[in-house]
């Protein structure tokens, strides 16, 4: 049967591209995604370079095929935590988005879902799958 999953986190310079696969595990078991956010925080106090990114990998398996679909997007860890969080979740709250002069927290779902690395890992997906009628 064909299988498709997926699965994304943040990446920091600073901190050697983590947590990566560990951000949803970031810091203690019990921390929730706020506690994870300023965990990341503290550990960035006094680093000078903040970039970062978010990476989704999409796998899709069936009978044929074993195939993987990368999206990034590219920002930089604020030095704070949006308070307000009106649409973000996980990391959006120090996810600073250069094009959009803003946080992640800061940009509705549907503006966000236009560039986001998930959507890049899918259209990567759904391009492949419609090439393949």
């Amino acid at each position: 049967m064909p299988s498709i999953a997926d699965d994304s986190g943040i990446s920091v310079d600073a901190l050697g591209n983590g947590p990566g696969v560990f951000s949803a595990r970031y810091g203690k078991p019990e921390f929730t995604d706020r506690d994870r956010a300023l965990f990341l925080l503290e550990n960035m106090k006094g680093k000078e370079n903040r970039r970062a990114h978010y990476t989704c990998v999409l796998t899709y398996v069936d009978a044929e095929n074993q195939l993987s679909f990368e999206g990034q997007v590219f920002g930089e860890i604020s030095k704070d935590y949006d308070e307000n969080n009106l649409y973000g979740f996980g990391y959006d709250p120090i996810f600073y988005f250069p094009p959009f002069t803003k946080r992640f927290s800061e940009v509705p779902e549907s503006e966000k879902n236009k560039v986001s690395h998930r959507k890049i890992a899918f259209d990567k997906f759904l391009t492949w799958l419609q090439s393949q009628k």
